[in-house]
């Protein structure tokens, strides 16, 4: 036995490449009759009846044509492998592979993962946003007066450095860092990345065609009920509706709210066009960020991550009428002896 099967090694690995192609082409395109037939004929299986024999050979049809068909599948080494782009590719497809689950789980599955692990990003945001939202009455007042003094013509440079440091110390107060209002933008390029890896995935892996569910079988191809463009605007919007849930109904709320709202029917017709695998990625993010920002939303949540309470337009006013005390620079006279005279 163990002779023989070192002849087979050696048969396996003396064979070409185009042999191994042949029987593989070969055994995928037989009928389980024409198996069954070849089996049935062997004096091994003259004790087999006919019905296990075509049994069996249905089997071995369906398990070579599934390795064959996995075999192609095989990601091949890129010039670029190490963009994150081809990185979330090969991510989603040992996803697929590995816990052998459908394409459309294995992107859902790649962004829950990717917005979880970015989960402490959105709590920084979220506690920026509040810290803004309350100094923004102060800030505005000061703006007002920065915009009247400019159109008297009686903005001095000392009046410039005076209302710098009434922002600073209201920046202060509110304990506001004005590098944390960049965090969206820093999560940016996995966003991007996500859309163009799952927008060009059919290139690399063909049985994208087949790996949806329902309605959206073929990941590929548009969803042709624009059923996942809806499901995407609307998920987006609730989004948008909760996060606003509980903050001050000022001009630039109003306007971002408004704008966001008509963003979000908006996109139906612009994203109609995109392939289902992008519309899958959309819809997982939209879900998961809603989950994250209605958990956000739950007060003892609140207060464990330290997010402040956003001040309602009562108290937001009550602190606008307050006065920040400014501590005015000294000024000292050029020359000791002049400063002297003056006294």
């Amino acid at each position: 036995l163990g002779s023989n099967q070192g002849r087979a090694r050696g048969l396996h690995t003396q064979s070409p490449p185009q042999v191994t192609e042949e029987v593989a082409s070969a055994l995928s395109s037989a009928s389980p009759a024409s198996v069954a037939a070849a089996a049935s004929a062997s004096p091994c299986t003259e004790a087999v009846p006919a019905a296990v024999t075509a049994s069996v050979a249905e089997t071995l049809n369906e398990r070579v044509a599934q390795f064959i068909c996995s075999a192609a599948e095989i990601p091949p080494p890129l010039a670029d492998s190490w963009t994150p782009i081809v990185m979330l590719q090969d991510m989603i497809y040992n996803l697929h592979m590995g816990y052998d689950v459908p394409w459309y789980l294995a992107i859902a599955g790649a962004t829950a993962a990717a917005r979880f692990a970015m989960f402490p990003f959105v709590i920084m945001q979220h506690r920026s946003t509040a810290r803004m939202s309350n100094a923004r009455p102060e800030m505005t007042k000061i703006q007002a007066e920065i915009e009247e003094l400019k159109a008297s013509g009686q903005m001095t440079r000392e009046r410039q450095m005076e209302f710098a440091q009434k922002n600073a110390e209201v920046f202060k107060k509110h304990n506001v860092n004005i590098l944390h209002m960049g965090i969206p933008f820093a999560q940016m390029p996995i966003f991007v990345s996500f859309f163009f890896a799952c927008r060009s995935m059919a290139e690399r892996f063909p049985s994208l065609s087949d790996g949806g569910i329902a309605w959206f079988l073929n990941l590929a191809q548009p969803d042709p009920y624009y059923v996942l463009p809806t499901i995407s605007a609307l998920t987006m919007l609730v989004t948008v509706e909760i996060g606003s849930m509980g903050n001050p109904s000022d001009a630039q709320s109003k306007r971002m709210k408004t704008f966001m709202r008509g963003f979000s029917f908006l996109i139906i017709p612009l994203t109609a066009s995109f392939p289902a695998s992008v519309h899958t990625y959309w819809v997982s993010s939209n879900l998961v960020s809603l989950l994250q920002t209605g958990f956000l939303k739950i007060p003892p949540v609140k207060s464990f991550f330290n997010i402040p309470k956003v001040m309602n337009a009562e108290e937001q006013a009550a602190e606008a009428r307050k006065t920040v005390e400014v501590i005015k620079p000294v000024t000292y006279a050029r020359n000791p002896k002049e400063q002297g005279r003056n006294k």
